[in-house]
C-alpha cells in the first residue's frame, strides 16, 4: 500500500510544479517597460514628421536611442515617410515662389539629384598626344612643339 501513497505524493509535487510554472509565466523578468507621456508621443511624432534624426529625437525626449527604436521604430519610419511625402507636395507649390529653395530642399531632404550628362571632348594637347601614341613617336606633343 505504500506504493499508491508515493505515486499520490509524486502527483502532488508535479501539480505544484505546473502551478509554479504557470505563476512564473505571469511575472515578467527584467526592467519594467518604459512609459511615455502623451506629450512625449506628440513630440516624437512631430519630430519624425520634420525628418529629424533618431539621435536628435532621443536627446530631446531624454531617452536612449535604442529605447526609442524599440518602442517607436516603425512608427517613426512611417512618420518620416509621411513628412517626406508632405515635403514633396509643398516643393511643387514652393517652386513657383522660390525655385532655389525648392531645389535645395529636394537635394538635401529628399535625396534628389540633378541629371548630369558627361560629354568627353578630346581636343588640344591631349588629342595631339594620342595622335603621337598612335604614330609610335616617343616624344610628347609639348616636346615636339618646342623642337619644331
Amino acid at each position: 500500500m505504500s506504493k499508491p501513497m508515493q505515486s499520490g505524493a509524486a502527483n502532488k509535487t508535479t501539480k505544484d510544479k505546473v502551478t509554479a510554472r504557470a505563476a512564473s509565466k505571469t511575472k515578467k523578468a527584467g526592467r519594467p517597460k518604459r512609459k511615455f507621456s502623451e506629450e512625449q508621443k506628440a513630440k516624437i511624432e512631430q519630430m519624425a514628421l520634420d525628418n529629424c534624426h533618431l539621435d536628435t529625437i532621443a536627446k530631446v525626449i531624454d531617452v536612449p536611442k535604442q529605447t526609442l527604436v524599440n518602442n517607436f521604430g516603425t512608427f517613426i519610419s512611417k512618420k518620416k515617410a509621411e513628412g517626406r511625402a508632405r515635403l514633396r507636395f509643398y516643393q511643387v507649390s514652393m517652386s513657383e515662389k522660390s525655385p532655389a529653395m525648392a531645389i535645395f530642399l529636394g537635394k538635401n531632404e529628399l535625396e534628389q539629384t540633378d541629371k548630369q550628362e558627361q560629354i568627353h571632348d578630346i581636343t588640344g594637347d591631349l588629342a595631339k598626344f594620342l595622335e603621337t601614341l598612335k604614330g609610335g613617336s616617343s616624344q610628347c606633343p609639348s616636346e615636339r612643339d618646342d623642337q619644331g
